[in-house]
């Protein structure tokens, strides 16, 4: 149980810094009226980023759409999308952090992986997929079959089935369902 005792804002960076598990992860603390205490550098990028606000970032506020949001998780935790403008979303949940007092919530959030470009990022970081692999986990998870895929690329069906094997053995699946579904997670930054 969190402590009604005050932080000072000099050792909410130190608090900050061990929450955070990714640098593409933004964190905020907040007061329970959700306004903004502290942003790290990352919270303030993805929120101008996805908000195209540079404002709401400088004056350390959370878009509208985020308060919603944050306001309907529990006491505790919660995880939810929220849309951006321009069909961009980003996912934001909370962390419980038992050094801050109680009236104080942290709420992380990061852009959600939704472009291609951004996914072969991802991917290419997580599993150091070639150029081609991440093409053919592209066609994969839209759903194409082997010849399909091979028509595509300009390749055989036969070559086809060993890149879908080679890529089921570096990420650790054995489906085209449990391929897609680690796809998935990456798209929602779980």
């Amino acid at each position: 149980m969190a402590s009604d005792h005050a932080v000072e804002p000099s050792s909410w960076t130190r608090v900050l810094e061990r929450v955070l598990d990714s640098v593409h992860v933004g964190v905020i603390v907040c007061d329970r009226r959700r306004r903004a205490l502290a942003f790290t550098p990352a919270a303030r990028a993805i929120v101008a980023q996805l908000w195209t606000d540079e404002s709401l970032a400088a004056a350390a506020k959370l878009p509208d759409a985020v308060v919603r949001t944050v306001a309907g998780f529990d006491d505790e935790a919660g995880r939810a999308r929220v849309e951006a403008p321009h069909g961009r979303a980003a996912i934001v949940w909370s962390v419980p952090v038992p050094e801050l007092p109680s009236s104080a919530q942290v709420i992380c959030l990061r852009e959600e992986v939704t472009r291609d470009d951004e996914l072969h990022a991802v991917l290419r970081s997580r599993f150091s997929l070639s150029r081609r692999g991440l093409q053919i986990v592209t066609l994969l998870v839209r759903g194409m079959s082997n010849k399909e895929i091979a028509s595509e690329l300009g390749l055989t069906a036969s070559t086809v089935k060993t890149y879908v094997h080679q890529l089921f053995e570096v990420v650790g699946v054995r489906s085209r369902h449990a391929l897609t579904a680690v796809v998935g997670r990456i798209r929602t930054g779980e």
